[in-house]
C-alpha cells in the first residue's frame, strides 16, 4: 500500500477533528503553508507531522467558548481558594481545642 505524502483540506480536517473552513481560515491567515505547485489546497504530510510534533498550538476554540471556559476556570479557582481558607480556619480552631 502506498503511503500518503500530501493531505487535502478534508484529510487534515478529519485528522485534526475540525471543520474544513477552520483549515481554510488557517491557510488564509498564514498559519498553515500549502503546496502551491499542486492543484487544489494540499499540505505535505511531513510538514503537518512536524507541526504536530512541535506542539503548535492552534486554537480550536471560538472566542466565546474560550471566554466561557476562562470564566469557569476562574470560578473554580476562586472557590478552591475560599475552601482552603475555611480549612485553614478549621485547622487553627482544632489545634486550639486540642491544646
Amino acid at each position: 500500500m502506498e503511503e500518503k505524502t500530501v493531505f487535502t483540506v478534508a484529510d487534515l480536517a478529519k485528522r485534526w477533528r475540525c471543520s474544513e473552513s477552520y483549515i481554510r481560515n488557517m491557510v488564509s491567515s498564514g498559519k498553515l503553508k500549502t503546496m502551491p505547485e499542486l492543484p487544489g489546497v494540499r499540505f505535505l504530510v511531513r510538514y503537518i507531522e512536524e507541526l504536530e510534533n512541535l506542539g503548535m498550538d492552534f486554537d480550536n476554540l471560538s472566542p466565546f467558548e474560550r471566554r466561557r471556559l476562562e470564566k469557569e476556570r476562574d470560578y473554580w479557582k476562586d472557590r478552591a481558594e475560599k475552601l482552603e481558607e475555611i480549612l485553614k480556619k478549621i485547622r487553627i480552631e482544632t489545634a486550639i481545642v486540642l491544646r
